[in-house]
C-alpha cells in the first residue's frame, strides 16, 4: 500500500498526463510476481 501513495503523491507533483490503472480481479492463475514479465519467464 506504501507503494500506491507514494505513486500518488508523484503524480499530484507532475505536469504530465498521467494514467492509473490497477488490476482488481484475476480469472485464472495469476502467477508473475511483482517485478517479473512474460518476457523473463524460463531464462
Amino acid at each position: 500500500m506504501e507503494n500506491i501513495i507514494h505513486l500518488l503523491e508523484a503524480v499530484q507533483l507532475t505536469n504530465q498526463r498521467c494514467v492509473l490503472a490497477m488490476i482488481i480481479h484475476i480469472d485464472g492463475t495469476a502467477y508473475l510476481k511483482e517485478g517479473t514479465s512474460r518476457d523473463t519467464m524460463g531464462k
